[in-house]
């Protein structure tokens, strides 16, 4: 690749692409975020890849980062395409990729990793969907509990942090249609899991205020065929990770790499 770059840099360094080139190496760690989600959320575990000799990329989906506008006219076959491209751009020059999606980013990076010309080493889930549960008595104590938290000045930072969709009453909306989106990505991953090969690892929350815990179950029930691990998370929510269990990710993340 060329000299070592790092794009994003400002105030609007949280939803750009980011690509940070390691030197001599032959790994690549790929961070794809989820629905509505932000590039900048990856930031301290890039760090951490790059740190133990990765060349890191958080790339930003068709649709996001910009106007309510853009992302409800955006689709699942432009996410799907635009990280197809992300990884044939870098393929010939590392030996080994690695992808690292959040939420619907870890179904994406799933499905990526079923096409045998990506070479996909391994893929790290976190609190990825496969049943969602925005009203479930679960998932509404869990809102509760973060309402009142108090961390929650630091809770909001990160859920700020993860969102890169401007506010725009018009257009949340029209969520329908991109949420419509995520349910056909979420019915195309379930049919595909018996079709993956590569070693995954599947984090989830059981705090999670926006998925299901059972989604952790089917994952890894239909994950039948590589070798899967499934890590259940005590304190964190669906986007906000306290300090020792975004270190655990941290160290799963090394665990997969090496």
């Amino acid at each position: 690749m060329a000299a070592a770059t790092e794009c994003a840099k400002g105030e609007n360094s949280m939803r750009t692409p980011k690509f940070k080139n390691y030197n001599g190496s032959e790994l690549l760690v790929i961070f794809i975020h989820g629905f509505m989600g932000s590039p900048g959320q990856f930031d301290d575990l890039a760090e951490t890849a790059y740190k133990k000799g990765c060349s890191v990329l958080s790339i930003v989906l068709p649709g996001h980062s910009g106007s309510g506008k853009h992302f409800v006219n955006s689709s699942l076959i432009e996410w799907e395409t635009h990280l197809q491209n992300e990884i044939s751009k870098y393929r010939d020059h590392y030996s080994q990729i690695y992808l690292v999606g959040h939420s619907m980013g870890g179904l994406l990076a799933l499905n990526a990793s079923i096409v045998k010309a990506n070479k996909i080493c391994g893929v790290l889930m976190l609190s990825s969907p496969m049943r969602i549960a925005f009203i479930s008595p679960d998932s509404l104590r869990c809102k509760f509990k973060l309402l009142f938290s108090l961390r929650e000045r630091e809770i909001r930072k990160r859920y700020t942090l993860s969102n890169s969709i401007d506010s725009d009453l018009l257009y949340c909306l029209l969520l329908l249609k991109p949420f419509q989106q995520l349910k056909a990505l979420m019915q195309k991953t379930e049919h595909n899991l018996s079709d993956v090969f590569t070693p995954v690892t599947m984090i989830h929350s059981k705090n999670d205020e926006m998925v299901a815990f059972e989604s952790a179950k089917i994952l890894y029930d239909g994950l039948s065929n590589t070798t899967r691990k499934s890590i259940a998370l005590q304190n964190s929510s669906h986007a906000y990770y306290p300090a020792d269990e975004r270190e655990k990710i941290g160290s799963e993340l090394l665990t997969m790499i090496h």
